[in-house]
């Protein structure tokens, strides 16, 4: 059984994330859901300046539909915080947790 990289628990299919730095080919490493999302939300500065273009808005993981897009999709959205609150055009960036 796999373990989580940070936590150490046991993941079964259904928790575990599977993740190579963002494309960087580096070795495969196990998270489990939690984990991982706590990773992405602290590193994401490294990675964007983490504000809409549009509207100057923090850009935030996306928690609709979490599961299809992080275990079916292998990809996780960072949408600007005004995204859902007005018909303006706002940012979105989706960032792929394993090389396609």
């Amino acid at each position: 059984m796999k373990t989580c990289e940070n936590c150490s628990r046991g993941l079964s299919d259904r928790n575990k994330v599977t993740f190579d730095d963002f494309g960087a080919l580096n070795e495969v490493k196990h998270y489990c859901k939690s984990c991982y999302i706590k990773r992405l939300v602290n590193n994401f500065s490294e990675l964007q300046d983490g504000n809409c273009e549009n509207c100057g808005g923090k850009l935030v993981v996306d928690l609709d539909d979490l599961d299809i897009d992080l275990m079916e999709e292998r990809i996780i959205w960072f949408r600007c915080e005004n995204y859902f609150k007005d018909d303006s055009d706002h940012e979105d960036i989706g960032l792929y947790v394993i090389q396609p």
